[in-house]
C-alpha cells in the first residue's frame, strides 16, 4: 500500500497560462480528506477539513510546503481532542 501523499486539486482553465502554480492541494487520508487551499481576493493559505468541522481555517503559513505541514499539524492536534473526549467519556 502507497503512503498518502499530497496531490494539486486545483481546477484549472484552459486558457490558464503555464507553468501552472497550484492553488488546492489535497490528502487523502481515507477517513478525512485535507484540504490545504487559496480563497479568491484572500492573501495566505486556508485549511478545510469537513470530517473534523473545519472550513477555510486560516493559516499562519506563507508557502504551500510550509502550508500543509500547518495543516497536518491543526488536524493532529485537532484529533487528540477527539480522542481525549471520548477516552473521558469511555473511561469515566
Amino acid at each position: 500500500m502507497n503512503a498518502p501523499a499530497w496531490r494539486d486539486d486545483t481546477s484549472y482553465s484552459r486558457s490558464e497560462p503555464k507553468p501552472r502554480t497550484p492553488r488546492v492541494w489535497l490528502l487523502n487520508l481515507g477517513i478525512v480528506k485535507v484540504n490545504v487551499h487559496r480563497l479568491y481576493g484572500c492573501e495566505g493559505w486556508y485549511l478545510s477539513c469537513y470530517e473534523l468541522g473545519m472550513d477555510k481555517r486560516w493559516l499562519r503559513a506563507e508557502d504551500a510546503e510550509g502550508a500543509r505541514r500547518e495543516a497536518l499539524d491543526v488536524v493532529l492536534a485537532t484529533a487528540i481532542k477527539i480522542a481525549d473526549a471520548v477516552r473521558s467519556v469511555t473511561d469515566g
